[in-house]
């Protein structure tokens, strides 16, 4: 998802990454419980 993103806003991932960080935009909506749930299946 975020190349595309960064490829429709003219910009590498890499700046695309660094410019949400900056803007303190997560570029994941993870939550920590779906870490959590993530990590038992994984089990």
């Amino acid at each position: 998802m975020c190349e595309g993103a960064a490829q429709l806003a003219g910009l590498s991932r890499l700046q695309f990454e660094t410019l949400l960080s900056e803007h303190e935009i997560p570029i994941s909506t993870l939550t920590i419980e779906d870490i959590r749930e993530d990590i038992k299946k994984l089990r």
